[in-house]
């Protein structure tokens, strides 16, 4: 069974209250496939992000309406410091900051955002989320424990918005979320790997005569978008952009060639969209 480590930052003990009473009826409900240990609530976001960078914390329940930094600020504090567990966002004014949130999911360890008053049901899923993107993360440690760089991977399952790659060793699925850029020579595909835990990049291998470059782009997420003959980029991952110049999470930078510029900018539109509508 899995486990989690949390903590509650928020400037409202009352809801730090709430928030923590609500995590206990789902335990005692026996409604949780994981197990929760409660390391405290922090109604000073300084103090908190002290706790984090001295303890070990897998979770973060985090208001974003806070009055010394808001929980936008909190996390790009927390990451420059090179600790960021998991995130669950929470916010009032749940609408107002939907749009913006999207920017911390995936690459900042963000993966949910539910509205005040905190709604059971909402709460409960993500908590259930929480189990399942730690197991994931678990997993690329695995792999980089193991020197990624050495295995290969066995096999690809690639479906529209989603897919994942299996490896030679007993490490799991990596879901194609976390792969950051993928490249081609010849027939051998190397998958760049994200982990979030440690903030580096680890490679695996994939020697392939079943796709070619064209035939990935046609099934490959939306958020993968070809950058050249032999490169994808996974724009979740992209930072900062410098009109042709993309600056990747791990400082990387990729320069987009004049004769694909045009096509990029058309599937970055459509990238764009559907990130914004949530589709």
């Amino acid at each position: 069974m899995n486990s989690l480590s949390y903590i509650i930052v928020d400037d409202k003990k009352e809801d730090i209250s709430s928030v923590h009473k609500a995590i206990k009826l789902l335990q005692k409900e026996q409604l949780l496939t994981g197990t929760l240990t409660y390391s405290g609530g922090f109604s000073n976001s300084i103090e908190a992000s002290d706790f984090v960078n001295r303890k070990n914390v897998d979770l973060i329940i985090l208001d974003i309406e806070m009055p010394t930094e808001n929980g936008f600020e909190f996390i790009n504090r927390l990451e420059l410091s090179g600790r960021l567990p998991l995130i669950i966002l929470m916010s009032l004014f749940h609408n107002k900051y939907a749009v913006s949130s999207l920017n911390y999911f995936v690459r900042k360890n963000v993966f949910a955002f539910i509205g005040k008053p905190i709604d059971k049901q909402k709460l409960h899923e993500a908590l259930e989320t929480s189990f399942s993107r730690k197991d994931e993360l678990m997993r690329i440690q695995g792999l980089k424990a193991n020197s990624i760089s050495s295995l290969t991977v066995t096999r690809i399952d690639i479906q529209k918005y989603r897919g994942h790659i299996t490896t030679s060793e007993k490490t799991g699925d990596i879901s194609l979320s976390s792969v950051m850029h993928i490249e081609m020579e010849d027939h051998r595909l190397q998958f760049y790997v994200w982990d979030d835990f440690n903030g580096e990049v680890s490679k695996a291998s994939y020697i392939s005569w079943q796709y070619t470059m064209r035939q990935l782009e046609k099934i490959l997420p939306v958020q993968f978008i070809r950058i050249s003959k032999s490169v994808f980029l996974n724009m979740d991952f992209v930072v900062q952009r410098e009109e042709y110049t993309l600056q990747m999470i791990d400082n990387n930078r990729f320069e987009i060639p004049r004769s694909s510029q045009k096509e990029f900018d058309e599937k970055h539109k459509l990238y764009s969209y559907l990130y914004r509508s949530g589709n």
